[in-house]
């Protein structure tokens, strides 16, 4: 984290309405090297435009990054709107309920507020997403877009005991998918490289207006958090899941995969089931059941990180373990390449539902600052 950004970020909560869970994010709170060289106020991930806006005088050092889940989006903005009405774009006329739904029904869930001056050369912004929505983000991967960011370290600010056990069930959804997509033997580093590209995949802005090498930085910044964030499950993909081994010295870094039917099985079960039901649409297998009970299972085995008591979580009928024994018995190049293109399709999908809504939301002239500076940074 860059120095004395903690106090800085409790003290921008503190002005908002109360939420119930919050944190900060971005290369604005996390160092990311190569961004910060020479030109520390260019420097904000998602937050390119604090360049323009060191332009023009109004800010000079990264934009910070918060995502605030609610309760309730409307009653959260009905008293933003009271305190910082200067914060929002022409969409305030359509009063709180209207901002709500461009952002649940048009948007992938979250109300950005952007390039909002806080204080002298300081630029926030700020989503807000409903708290039942976070939480399913996480458990299911329904847009990966408060998910994927969570793969990487974040600083917690407010931390609601639900979204910290969904939490939970992310980084082992993340670590699922990563090694279904890695080479037979890889690295830590390719490990973590792996885990923070999946939310990237399919994003519209990447190659465009996003940094290509915005990965490689932020595992480089990050390191260590991630490394704290992993290394725990790792030891769990070993003695739990019996999908990984050590491959080099005691303590080394060298991993190889277990390519056994029922090791990558037990990985595939554990997928989010937004990604199995793409996988089982790619498959041709027939779900049975109804989603709830389906989602209600994955949950209880991510929340314990095991696998329901009786057959291998693989062989689990209905739905659940057809996907996963259809995939397990595919070559590694196909399964990897049929989970890509599932991920690919979540990401993309609300990446564009996003870009959309955000156009909106944060107006036209902030629109194209933002674009303009991202453009910029991605290209320079």
């Amino acid at each position: 984290m860059l120095p004395s950004e903690p106090e800085v970020l409790h003290t921008v909560l503190a002005s908002f309405p109360p939420v119930q869970h919050a944190f900060a994010y971005g290369s604005g709170v996390f160092k990311q090297p190569g961004l910060y060289d020479g030109h520390p106020e260019a420097s904000a991930e998602g937050s390119a435009a604090a360049a323009d806006a060191v332009a023009s005088g109004s800010g000079d050092r990264p934009m910070l990054d918060f995502i605030f889940a609610v309760d309730d989006p409307v009653a959260w903005h009905t008293e933003n709107l009271r305190r910082h009405a200067h914060h929002y774009s022409f969409l305030r006329h359509l009063g709180p309920a209207g901002m709500t739904a461009v952002a649940e029904k048009l948007g992938a869930g979250v109300y950005f507020n952007t390039l909002v001056p806080w204080a002298p050369h300081q630029l926030i912004k700020y989503g807000v997403v409903r708290l039942s929505a976070l939480q399913a983000d996480l458990l299911h991967w329904t847009t990966l877009y408060c998910a994927g960011r969570l793969h990487k370290p974040v600083a917690t600010l407010t931390c609601h005991p639900g979204v910290a056990a969904a939490q939970e069930a992310n980084l082992r959804s993340a670590l699922r998918a990563a090694l279904l997509l890695l080479p037979p033997r890889f690295d830590t580093l390719d490990l973590l490289h792996a885990i923070c590209a999946i939310s990237y995949s399919g994003d519209v802005r990447m190659g465009l207006a996003e940094d290509s090498r915005k990965v490689h930085r932020i595992v480089q910044g990050s390191e260590a958090g991630l490394r704290q964030l992993y290394s725990p499950l790792l030891g769990e993909a070993q003695q739990r899941w019996g999908a990984l081994v050590a491959a080099g010295e005691a303590g080394g870094d060298a991993w190889a995969a277990d390519d056994s039917t029922a090791a990558v099985g037990t990985l595939v079960a554990g997928l989010p089931a937004h990604v199995l039901q793409r996988l089982a649409a790619a498959l041709g297998v027939q779900v049975v059941g109804a989603e709830q009970q389906q989602q209600q299972q994955q949950q209880q085995q991510r929340c314990s990180g095991t696998a329901a008591a009786g057959l291998p979580a693989w062989q689990q009928p209905p739905g659940l373990g057809a996907v996963a024994a259809a995939l397990a018995a595919r070559p590694a190049a196909q399964r990897a390449r049929l989970l890509r293109h599932a991920i690919h399709a979540i990401v993309g999908a609300s990446s564009r539902r996003q870009a959309v809504s955000g156009v909106l939301t944060a107006g036209v002239g902030k629109s194209l600052r933002y674009g303009v500076a991202k453009l910029r940074k991605a290209w320079r």
